[in-house]
């Protein structure tokens, strides 16, 4: 019980023991408490912390620390936790754990700083039993996967997550955000990761709009340094491979929409920032004059939900967070400027995924109810403007990808599940509305991306992973015709 006693101290929490320790243990799992005593207690960047604790789930899993592990001649395990700025190193001795019962290494930890030391394993290692079976159990998925043909993977020029992914009118994908201000493309025909320009502002939690004349537009997002929401806009033109400032939206916005009009306007909704927190208010762009123009607010504040383009021309928004997570739908009519309630889902949901299908119709994917994550999947039908629940998901899974392949099926993804990382892949039907598992991706990851190329294979990059560093650096490919995951060239050029 020494790193609960060491935070007992750290805190100065009240009361009994028995008090003190309930306080502790709900302490730990609040992330701003965590943020913080890790901040204090390492002198690490609030940024680096922050990155680790994916919005509002668990922290335990988000905050696992870097861990490399090697065997020392003493039969010890020497665990380097890893930051951006410090580095922290402590031998411990390490116990076996069976599936079902997790246990606490007992500490020899450094001297220098027993407490931080105590701190940051406690999170790290002290799982609780449920979470603990569910992550052995994804591992014995990957392990068989690996078995099946599954090879290492590849590297990025910079770490990924909650990034963005572009497919250029030339076939490359253009890769934004968080790793650096640097910038990446992805060339198909030579499997080769080009480091191609570089923004202002290094931002994630942005959103990124393919224009008709060929540049992308990336708006608003946070910083990466700062943590500031940004109003800030960025083109990039693919002819010379550079960004340039843009005009300034009208409102600082992160977690936000942007959706390509047929009009070819750019429409941004939603999202939130410090000053105004969630946000109902949107804005449109116009490429041929450079500048943003306010539209009438959203009937509902949101953030983390998704907007998708219809065949007719108007734009769905569904689900997202205003304080408590939203079922409510509403359409945008570019010709009016106006928003409209449609039709409600059946379920709550955040961190979701909607696709259109060749039929028209939209379908929405899994995501978090505000109690755990689901596996529910709904259809959206824009000529009756209902929702029907057609097959379920075989995995819960939320913070995962849903991308529409070129035989109309749709291929989803990774994400996460009771604090634990996905490495597993479904495939569903449209015709019959069925589910099918296919085989598993190399790594775990979630908050990466999915693009299908103009082959027809499915790009993943980056994310988030339970036991490796590496995750945020690799991708892969999927290829429908063989149903086959492949990695992507290792080798890249600057």
């Amino acid at each position: 019980m020494l790193p609960i006693n060491n935070i007992m101290m750290a805190t100065n929490c009240p009361g009994d023991e028995l008090s003190r320790r309930r306080i502790v243990r709900r302490r730990i799992v609040r992330r701003r408490i965590v943020r913080r005593r890790i901040v204090q207690a390492t002198n690490c960047p609030r940024r680096i912390v922050r990155r680790r604790i994916v919005r509002r789930r668990i922290v335990l899993v988000p905050l696992r620390m870097r861990v490399k592990k090697r065997v020392l001649p003493s039969s010890s395990v020497k665990l380097e936790t890893e930051f951006s700025y410090s580095t922290i190193t402590s031998d411990i001795q390490f116990l076996s754990y069976s599936d079902d019962t997790p246990q606490t290494p007992s500490l020899a930890p450094s001297t220098e700083n027993p407490v931080i030391l105590s701190l940051i394993l406690t999170l790290a290692i002290a799982t609780p039993r449920k979470r603990q079976a569910t992550t052995i159990n994804i591992a014995k998925t990957t392990a068989n996967a690996n078995l099946s043909g599954w090879s290492n993977t590849s590297r990025l020029n910079y770490e990924r997550a909650m990034h963005t992914a572009s497919i250029l009118t030339d076939g490359k994908v253009l890769i934004v955000g968080l790793g650096d201000v640097h910038t990446e493309l992805y060339n198909l025909s030579s499997d080769t990761w080009t480091v191609s320009g570089t923004l202002d502002n290094m931002r994630y939690q942005h959103a990124v709009s393919l224009l008709p004349n060929g540049k992308v537009l990336v708006t608003g997002g946070e910083e990466d340094h700062s943590r500031d929401t940004l109003r800030t806009t960025e083109l990039y033109d693919p002819l010379i491979g550079n960004w340039t400032v843009n005009s300034k939206m009208h409102s600082s916005r992160k977690q936000h929409t942007s959706t390509t009009l047929t009009n070819g306007n750019v429409l941004v909704a939603g999202g939130r920032n410090d000053e105004e927190g969630f946000l109902s208010s949107a804005e449109w762009y116009d490429p041929s004059k450079g500048i943003w123009t306010v539209t009438s607010n959203m009937n509902q504040g949101r953030t983390r939900h998704t907007a998708t383009l219809l065949t007719n021309g108007k734009v769905l928004v569904t689900g997202g967070v205003y304080v408590w997570g939203l079922s409510s739908a509403e359409l945008y009519d570019p010709s009016t400027g106006n928003w409209t309630f449609t039709d409600g889902m059946y379920h709550i949901r955040q961190y979701h995924t909607a696709s259109i299908l060749t039929n028209g119709k939209v379908l929405v994917t899994g995501g978090w109810n505000d109690v755990e994550a689901i596996n529910i999947a709904e259809l959206y039908d824009p000529l009756t403007e209902l929702w029907t629940i057609t097959g379920s998901m075989n995995y819960v899974r939320t913070s995962h990808t849903a991308s529409v392949l070129k035989n109309g099926k749709v291929l989803v993804t990774g994400g996460s599940i009771s604090g634990s990382t996905l490495n597993t892949a479904e495939l569903y039907d449209p015709s019959t509305e069925i589910w099918t598992n296919i085989e598993n991706m190399t790594y775990a990851r979630q908050t990466h991306t999915a693009s299908v190329l103009t082959n027809g294979k499915v790009l993943i990059t980056g994310g988030y992973g339970d036991d490796s560093s590496d995750v945020p650096y690799t991708a892969e490919l999927y290829d429908p015709s063989t149903n086959i995951w492949t990695t992507t060239n290792s080798a890249s050029t600057q």
